[in-house]
């Protein structure tokens, strides 16, 4: 019989296989806390509301004007309607389909309302999403309008494809052999509500936050959402509807509080799989370097010089850097990038043009090591205090600070332009030799 010890010993590198999913989840879960998410859910889900008809209307009309998805629109609209309430009965899927009805007697200016509603919603979601993407700055209207469109547009067209490609899976499982029919239909039936729903939150991980997000790190939050998403409808339709609680409470009525909970933890999984987008490249680069460093002042010194190098090379091209190649420059996660950005920023070494590129505010052939030292708060100092509220041991404290100050000051006096050009003249030997 195997030992506990042995057991142990075969197991634990297993376990240690999961040990990195742990710290991953561990952050996503500090992030969601932080971001507020679950009161971002609560505010979508309100927007969602009123917003729920006009993007129908909206997205089926599109559909609508391509002959070629007639046949796909009915599965779409079924497949809608069950993603925005599983086993909610037909009361509230008639309603629905009544409202979009109605919409087509809509007058020009009721058009332009109804077009304005989804845009709010538009712009909710992307306000919650710059906030999880720790984006600060808007787009100006016109491109807000310009992503809306292509979402309003790209979104509803994409779906289609889809469905008319798993038309296409149908009617050739037809022609197999039964059994391998059967095994393919049903991979077909279960597969595409998850690729419609992984295919629709990668389109807004990536085009609806005001930054450049990478596509694998969007399609991996997108695939875990739309998992979450399709065992979340079996998990609510067990719990929520077949728990009976809410149709003893609410009777006739029970639909309209089950709709606006499966909203909001509707909501919650595609916050988390946006959270998850754009913790990974933090989290993978918070794994490479020693968090405790995070702020000691040599790696804050090292991130901004870093990132100043980058600006001042670029300037003398005349040219500007965007975030992802100032996150290049500074080498490290996100969240590093942005403490170092932050401190130039407020120190007044740097500033971000109208079109959201980063440039030098400062001369750096003037300013030495010294001021980015004194300016990152690495400096040493007397007490300001009066003579008479000192201590003998405080005015000696006060001589040694003061002298420490002096040579910092002597050895950092060298202007920031030369140590960075001394430093890539150095570095190029060596990369030449490599």
């Amino acid at each position: 019989m195997i030992s506990f010890d042995e057991l142990l010993a075969r197991l634990l590198p297993l376990l240690m296989l999961f040990r990195p999913a742990g710290s991953l989840l561990k952050y996503i879960a500090s992030r969601f806390s932080s971001d507020k998410c679950l009161r971002i859910a609560a505010s979508l889900s309100y927007t969602s509301l009123l917003a729920l008809v006009p993007m129908l209307a909206i997205s089926l009309s599109i559909l609508s004007a391509f002959p070629v998805f007639n046949e796909a629109r009915d599965g779409i609209q079924t497949l809608i309607f069950e993603n925005f309430a599983p086993n909610t009965g037909e009361a509230l899927t008639d309603y629905i389909q009544t409202f979009i009805r109605n919409t087509a007697g809509l007058t020009a200016i009721g058009i332009v309302g109804l077009a304005a509603t989804a845009v709010m919603l538009l712009a909710t979601i992307e306000d919650a999403l710059n906030t999880i993407f720790r984006v600060e700055k808007k787009r100006p209207f016109v491109g807000r309008l310009l992503v809306f469109w292509a979402v309003l547009t790209m979104g509803p067209l994409l779906m289609g494809a889809s469905f008319s490609l798993s038309s296409y899976f149908y009617a050739l499982a037809q022609v197999l052999d039964q059994e391998v029919a059967s095994g393919l239909t049903a991979l077909v039936r279960d597969l595409v509500p998850v690729i419609l729903s992984a295919a629709g939150f990668a389109i807004m991980y990536v085009f609806m936050p005001n930054r450049p997000v990478k596509l694998r790190h969007a399609a991996v939050g997108a695939l875990v959402a739309a998992t979450m998403f399709e065992l979340l409808k079996t998990g609510f339709t067990s719990v929520v509807i077949g728990g009976g609680t809410y149709s003893t409470i609410y009777g006739a009525m029970a639909t309209v509080p089950i709709f606006l909970v499966w909203m909001y933890v509707s909501w919650t999984v595609v916050l988390f799989g946006a959270l998850l987008t754009a913790a990974l490249p933090d989290w993978m680069a918070d794994r490479k370097y020693d968090p405790t460093t995070a702020t000691d002042p040599r790696k804050r010194l090292d991130r901004a010089l870093a990132v100043l190098s980058a600006l001042l090379e670029d300037s003398q091209s005349a040219g500007t850097l965007n975030q992802d190649q100032l996150i290049a420059a500074a080498g490290r996660g996100e969240d590093q990038f942005h403490s170092a950005i932050e401190e130039l920023y407020e120190a007044g070494f740097i500033e971000q043009t109208a079109d959201e590129k980063w440039v030098l505010s400062r001369d750096l052939r003037a300013a030495t090591l010294y001021d980015l030292y004194e300016a990152f708060g690495c400096g040493i100092h007397a007490a300001e205090t009066s003579e008479e509220d000192r201590s003998v041991w405080t005015r000696q404290l006060d001589r040694l600070c003061a002298g420490l100050d002096d040579s910092h000051k002597a050895l950092l006096k060298q202007p920031i332009a030369d140590f960075l050009s001394a430093r890539d003249q150095v570095a190029r030997p060596a990369t030449a030799a490599e």
